[in-house]
């Protein structure tokens, strides 16, 4: 029979050391604890079980509903943000240099971003099928393991024989949707020297649950001096086999709206809650740990009426391409959100820029050449909306 480690459920680091001096090694002992006796016995409070995604998601982890249950049950549980007042040597050593810059090899987006991508800060970019949103972020973890970051890169099912093949330990790149394979990866990455490769690590969370399961334990993952054994058991139910836990430069979360566009028994309310966890992650990571994300998603049409409420096809309305994943998982202040869209195979792309979801800057930029091929041209148009 094949116990599953207490280790594995998504719980504070404090919660998983009292239960393991307590004894407790596997969720089969727990199981056979009353909720009572946990919270009195240990005094702990974590028990609050609540179904956010359907149970037919379990099985396809090796769960069962009451694992299910367990594992979510942490959803309800907020993430603590930073704290709102803090020390003047916090602040002043988070001030961006110009060494925290990472040129992205697009001089339209380095133009836009002030030089190219800051460390520290989350990036969406976003665009419907066909737009190079994709191959942008290719490129920008490119650029990082070319300064010599660890970069992860989350989703990608076939790339299992080729991570194992470089012994990739440091970047994960996560591609939900799978539409980053290893030929395309590799293309992108090609010369790149064997040395950064080693630096590149690939994940596979193709559902809500192993998302969360990733986002809720992101935080262990990076601390590099508190490594909870939770960090290999999380990679074991992503992967088949163990992960060093490295700190990473880069995190890209590759088409991190396919698993809740497909997740159709996802309530609105609960969606909206996962968001908000998605959102304190990554102000803690990339406060705290200086981490740099780079999130894309697809664009979707919604229904708004003129005063910008919801609306639907029905009513008097009109459609506006935004962002599947909306505003409410970019972390206030530290967002950028790039929307691209194809144009035509010889314009190229035009591309908006949002800057904290509020604000679009606007620039002029034509005849920008392919990094990857020379011969290829494309003409950007960038326009500027204050909103």
């Amino acid at each position: 029979m094949v116990y599953r480690p207490v280790s594995s459920l998504p719980l504070p680091l404090s919660t998983l050391t009292t239960l393991t001096r307590a004894g407790y090694e596997c969720v089969e002992d727990l199981v056979s604890s009353s909720v009572e006796e946990l919270v009195q016995g240990l005094l702990i409070d974590f028990w609050d079980p609540i179904r956010i995604v359907d149970a037919d998601l379990a099985p396809a982890l090796g769960f069962s509903p009451a694992d299910c249950e367990i594992i979510l049950a942490s959803a309800t549980t907020s993430t603590q943000a930073p704290a709102a007042t803090q020390t003047a040597l916090h602040l002043t050593r988070n001030v961006p240099t110009d060494s925290d810059v990472i040129p992205t090899s697009f001089s339209f987006l380095d133009s836009l971003l002030c030089g190219g991508v800051r460390r520290g800060y989350v990036y969406e970019l976003c665009g419907p099928p066909g737009a190079p949103h994709v191959s942008v972020a290719r490129q920008i973890a490119k650029a990082f393991l070319n300064q010599g970051d660890n970069v992860k890169f989350a989703g990608v099912d076939g790339i299992y024989p080729y991570a194992r093949a470089c012994a990739c330990d440091d970047a994960n790149v996560a591609d939900f949707q799978n539409m980053t394979g290893p030929a395309a990866l590799l293309a992108s990455l090609g010369n790149v020297s064997s040395e950064s490769l080693t630096r590149l690590y690939c994940l596979s969370p193709s559902s809500v649950l192993e998302c969360m399961l990733f986002i809720r334990n992101l935080l262990g993952l990076l601390d590099t001096e508190r490594v909870s054994p939770l960090t290999r058991v999380i990679y074991a139910f992503l992967l088949t086999y163990a992960l060093p836990c490295q700190k990473a430069g880069l995190l890209v979360l590759n088409m991190l709206s396919y698993p809740f566009h497909t997740a159709h028994n996802l309530r609105p309310p609960a969606k909206i809650r996962l968001l908000e966890q998605i959102r304190d992650v990554l102000m803690r990571a990339t406060a705290t740990y200086n981490l740099t994300v780079v999130v894309t998603c697809q664009l979707a049409t919604k229904m708004i009426h003129p005063d910008g409420s919801p609306s639907n096809f029905d009513a008097d309305a009109v459609g506006v391409v935004q962002s599947q994943l909306g505003t409410s998982y970019l972390p206030s202040g530290r967002s950028w959100r790039v929307m691209l869209r194809p144009d035509s195979p010889t314009t190229g792309a035009k591309l908006r820029l949002w800057y904290n979801s509020k604000a679009f800057l606007l620039m002029m930029v034509a005849g920008v050449s392919d990094p990857e091929n020379t011969e290829k041209r494309a003409v950007y148009d960038l326009f500027e909306i204050t909103v």
